[in-house]
């Protein structure tokens, strides 16, 4: 009987200026489909047509921000849906339908228009009960080869347990379970307290059978979200990284270096 519509905007700009919108409506304006991706949320859309994400909208009165693009999805670029059920009322499920898409289109605000033709998307959703959990999550896409990166940390789960996928054009093509991720000195970005211990560089190290992989990333920009009342819970972090990847797969090397993104929780 509570439920809700948010959608939240962030744009961070060269130089380190970050701005976000934020809009919440009634349960009565929202509409969705059990069968189909489309959302609607007040005046803000998700159309899924003719195989492609066409994302449009606006923030509410007092933040002057339009929205209006699509998200071609890439041929094979995409992880199916799984789900962990840990008891204790704890069921978690994720997708990547969209994990290297095409998108094109504009943002504005006021008299500032930002085209996004020829950015590269992506697009996932998880359902579930997501109450006090935190997470570790990355992404890199390259022109014929991405991964990406998860592990959960909730009350009700024990220990931690972190997943590494690589994907091709030709669809999924390895899974690694990562021993634990390793945070590495101290990054300082415009606009995070130095307080923050954000880390300058993350290293994930996995195996399965004869494969293996060495995932490094560097950060190049930060951005923080104080989680809880007045910050008491830490911030969440979204981290700009430049990756580096070496492996081994099917006996043949594997590299790739790109510019990436990754979330973590700091003190």
């Amino acid at each position: 009987g509570g439920g809700r519509g948010i959608v939240l905007a962030q744009w961070r700009e060269p130089g380190g200026r970050t701005w976000r919108a934020r809009g919440e409506w009634p349960r009565e304006a929202v509409r969705f489909s059990t069968e189909r991706p489309d959302l609607s949320i007040g005046p803000c859309t998700v159309r899924f047509t003719d195989g492609r994400y066409h994302v449009a909208g606006r923030a509410p009165e007092g933040d002057d921000l339009s929205f209006d693009f699509q998200v071609d999805p890439v041929a094979g670029y995409f992880y199916p849906p799984f789900s962990l059920d840990r008891g204790s009322g704890l069921e978690l499920g994720y997708v990547i339908p969209v994990l290297r898409g095409r998108v094109s289109g504009t943002i504005r605000s006021g008299d500032r228009a930002w085209p996004v033709d020829g950015f590269i998307g992506y697009k996932d959703h998880n359902w579930g009960y997501w109450d006090r959990v935190r997470w570790d999550w990355g992404q890199a896409i390259g022109e014929d080869l991405a991964l990406f990166y998860g592990g959960i940390r909730a009350p009700a789960v024990r220990g931690e347990e972190t997943l590494l996928a690589l994907v091709d054009r030709g669809g999924l093509l390895q899974i690694f379970r990562i021993d634990r991720i390793r945070r590495e000195g101290r990054f300082a970005a415009p606009g995070v307290a130095d307080t923050l211990a954000v880390p300058a560089r993350l290293r994930l190290r996995g195996r399965t059978g004869p494969d293996s992989i060495e995932v490094v990333i560097t950060a190049r920009d930060a951005v923080a979200t104080a989680v809880g009342e007045d910050g008491g819970a830490g911030s969440f972090v979204q981290i700009q990284g430049a990756y580096r990847l070496r492996g081994v797969v099917a006996g043949e090397p594997i590299r790739l270096e790109e510019i990436g993104f990754a979330e973590v929780f700091v003190r």
